[in-house]
């Protein structure tokens, strides 16, 4: 599983807190799992339905300091929703969110990159069963669906807190939205922008200020 651009947007923004319990849904690589133990002294449990996937993550926590603090669960959301008596005060996630695309030819990038085995109803469902009372809920997705989540997570009782318009190039429309639900109704959420890219397809200086801490060579 390569490490993508939204991984580290996401990873990068969100506020994590030392004292916090962290969940990680689909981990992948481990990739928001290690960010978030490199960003504080939190505990992390991090899933993932794909048993591939846990053992590659696994094997790059475990080349890591923070191995001890991170746990590996080979489930799907809604199992661990089911079965786990766990309350999160900070939970995590880079869904799949590709729902009309074509399938492609591998179960596995299907279960990583496509919706079908994760619908947004399911991740709000899981997500209000996991978070404690006063903990966060964080994720990226696309800007076409992101109105729609918005909407499914207020029925549920989960408010956004928090939102960064990610643009990939300065002067192209907004083409992700990362975003930070509470219980709590903050009326008028703090909505913030940033591009990638410069005019010359060099990082902009938002973005480096953003992902320096997770980029060798910025």
């Amino acid at each position: 599983m390569k490490v993508g651009t939204d991984a580290i947007l996401l990873g990068s923004w969100v506020r994590v807190k030392d004292d916090d319990i962290v969940l990680d849904i689909g981990t992948g690589c481990g990739i928001l799992s290690l960010m978030m133990a490199q960003k504080s002294d939190a505990k992390i449990d991090a899933i993932d339905i794909d048993h591939a996937s846990i053992n590659q993550a696994q094997d790059n926590i475990n080349q890591t300091k923070w191995h001890n603090r991170i746990c590996l669960y080979h489930t799907s959301v809604q199992e661990y929703a089911r079965k786990s008596n766990k309350k999160y005060s900070f939970i995590i996630t880079n869904p799949p969110y590709f729902h009309h695309a074509l399938s492609p030819a591998t179960k596995r990038k299907e279960l990583a990159k496509h919706g079908n085995s994760l619908s947004f109803e399911s991740l709000i469902d899981a997500v209000d069963q996991l978070l404690e009372k006063s903990g966060t809920f964080n994720l990226i997705l696309p800007k076409e669906s992101s109105e729609r989540f918005k909407k499914m997570s207020s029925e549920k009782g989960l408010y956004l807190k928090r939102e960064m318009m990610v643009s990939p190039k300065i002067n192209k429309a907004v083409n992700r939205m990362m975003m930070c639900f509470s219980r709590k109704d903050a009326c008028i959420p703090v909505s913030e922008s940033i591009a990638i890219l410069d005019t010359m397809k060099a990082y902009t200086e938002s973005f480096k200020n953003l992902c320096q801490e997770f980029y060798i060579d910025m």
